[in-house]
């Protein structure tokens, strides 16, 4: 599969932003990203796809472009992460089990403050909870 992703951000009229341009002495209203790849899938019945590359190269991006309708937002509000996900708390407690997020205190709190390896458990709770084929992308 090829892709030719273009991206455009209206830079803001700030002061900081003025002063970026005038600094390095940029005249452009709007900066265009364009994310090209090409990437050689095999489509099955269930598939789980992960998108490691390095920071800042357009994973987000690619994957909402790409699999935009099984695309799972793994953005969390300031809640204890069991009270993030949407579905019923014996299911949620068992996927937790499984991927060894099995700690009572760390369920208990906000998403922001948990370890990475406690983060990444708690994304692929919420990715097998959707019942969607699975995107989960480093960032």
């Amino acid at each position: 599969m090829e892709f030719n992703i273009k991206k455009t951000t209206k830079i803001p009229d700030t002061y900081k932003s003025q002063y970026v341009k005038w600094k390095f002495d940029i005249d452009w209203e709007i900066i265009e990203d364009i994310f090209k790849w090409n990437i050689d899938i095999e489509w099955k019945e269930r598939n789980i796809w992960v998108i490691v590359w390095p920071s800042w190269t357009g994973k987000s991006t690619i994957a909402k472009e790409l699999f935009w309708d099984n695309f799972i937002d793994l953005s969390y509000w300031n809640k204890a992460v069991i009270d993030e996900l949407q579905w019923e708390t014996n299911e949620i407690i068992n996927l937790f089990n499984k991927v060894w997020f099995n700690t009572p205190k760390s369920r208990l709190k906000p998403y922001n403050v948990l370890s990475n390896w406690e983060k990444m458990r708690v994304d692929l709770v919420k990715a097998l909870l959707s019942k969607k084929d699975i995107i989960i992308f480093d960032e």
